[in-house]
């Protein structure tokens, strides 16, 4: 659900197994997201982005940039 103003998000610190974080570039967005992930990566809209049969941090990061639209690390 969207909420202040809203940025460009980036994903920030991934804990294997257990967490991730998801930055905005706005101090004022206050958006809420929702994402399981099991073997797979759902968007919010409900779209698949990944599947992970392995997840480990490289893939997961990149699956979640996939979800949020963000550009590929570099």
């Amino acid at each position: 659900m969207a909420g202040g103003t809203l940025g460009h998000l980036s994903i920030g610190t991934i804990v294997a197994g257990t967490s991730f974080v998801i930055n905005s570039s706005s101090n004022t967005d206050t958006s809420t997201i929702g994402c399981e992930i099991f073997e797979h990566v759902v968007r919010p809209d409900g779209h698949l982005a990944a599947v992970l049969p392995e997840p480990e941090p490289a893939s997961l990061s990149a699956a979640l940039r996939r979800a949020i639209g963000a550009a590929p690390d570099q």
